[in-house]
């Protein structure tokens, strides 16, 4: 059997940290190297940690000072030593036979990355999803697409719902001191890899913090995507790929949209408090606007842009009323 390494960041996550424990260890595919990296831990969750590792010899534990999700996740990939690897979060959970699916799609398919479906959960949801176990083989360049959101709007970058060759993962570095790693993390392995199998089953849950920066409408650290997407643009320059510096390009430009849809979804005592990147974004989004108009994304994303370069404060009311609207159904 082939050694899978998991790789769990570990911080202040003491309320969560047996589920997400609980799903990893009892993983139908048992050979696994289970690397814990508490990074910093202010809470009983480093204890826990030493506590598994001392009943399941599959775990090893890293204590480190807090760096961030993305120090912790490089870290672990330092000292991974499987043939595969795989990402979790300490506060989500997979399902069972998440890396013993995956890891047969891998081999099935001769493919590089193997991606499952990702459900996100409230903290007291109950995450009872059809398995439906379709299955999708895609080049680099096709998947790059679906990653770029050309003429689409899935979201496919995230690290945490796959596994991936260790030579593949181990060109993988996430941004230190910045949020929206995922991003540039996957980027590296989607540089790398020659074929990706997607399933449509869901094995991976994703819980909805309301209390993390990434689960908040917007914040100051929210603005770290456009430094992501900056990195992603240089590294595109120098790829080999003719297409991906435009698609990037478009991505930095549409992030400033995102932003500003968080940021006017914001409560309106935020209005001031974020009036400076309020007007940053919009003044940029406008300078923006006609390549964005001409670039292959859906049609309701630039009728979207259209109404928030035409008159901020109608698109804000307009947003706000359709969004809690339907956010109540």
């Amino acid at each position: 059997m082939d050694k899978i390494s998991i790789i769990i960041p570990v911080y202040n996550v003491e309320k969560y940290l047996r589920q997400c424990l609980f799903s990893i260890t009892r993983q139908t595919y048992k050979y696994l190297e289970i690397i814990l990296v508490d990074d910093g831990s202010t809470d009983s969750s480093g204890r826990i940690c030493d506590e598994y590792a001392k009943t399941d010899r599959r775990i090893t534990v890293i204590h480190k000072n807090n760096g961030g999700l993305s120090s912790a996740r490089n870290a672990g990939l330092q000292v991974a030593t499987g043939k595969y690897i795989g990402f979790v979060d300490s506060d989500d959970w997979v399902d069972l036979q998440m890396y013993e699916d995956l890891y047969q799609l891998l081999l099935r398919y001769r493919a590089d990355v193997a991606c499952s479906n990702i459900k996100r959960v409230r903290n007291r949801g109950k995450a009872v999803v059809p398995k439906k176990g379709h299955v999708f083989i895609f080049s680099r360049d096709q998947f790059a697409k679906k990653y770029f959101k050309i003429h689409s709007n899935d979201t496919v970058h995230y690290v945490v719902n796959k596994l991936y060759k260790a030579e593949i993962a181990r060109k993988m570095r996430f941004p230190e001191g910045l949020i929206n790693e995922d991003v540039e993390g996957f980027f590296y392995a989607l540089l790398a890899a020659k074929k990706i199998v997607v399933t449509d089953k869901c094995t991976y849950y994703y819980r909805v913090n309301p209390e993390s920066i990434s689960a908040t409408w917007f914040s100051h650290k929210q603005m770290d995507l456009l430094k992501v997407w900056k990195h992603v643009v240089a590294l595109c320059k120098v790829s080999s790929e003719k297409d991906w510096a435009y698609y990037a390009r478009i991505n930095y430009y549409r992030a400033h949209f995102g932003l500003l849809c968080r940021l006017l979804l914001n409560p309106q005592s935020d209005d001031v408090k974020y009036k400076r990147e309020q007007q940053y974004l919009l003044y940029h989004l406008k300078i923006y606007y006609w390549e964005l108009i001409k670039a292959p994304i859906c049609l309701k994303r630039k009728i979207l842009v259209t109404i928030l370069c035409v008159d901020y404060e109608m698109a804000k009311k307009i947003f706000r009323l359709f969004h809690f609207k339907n956010h109540r159904r």
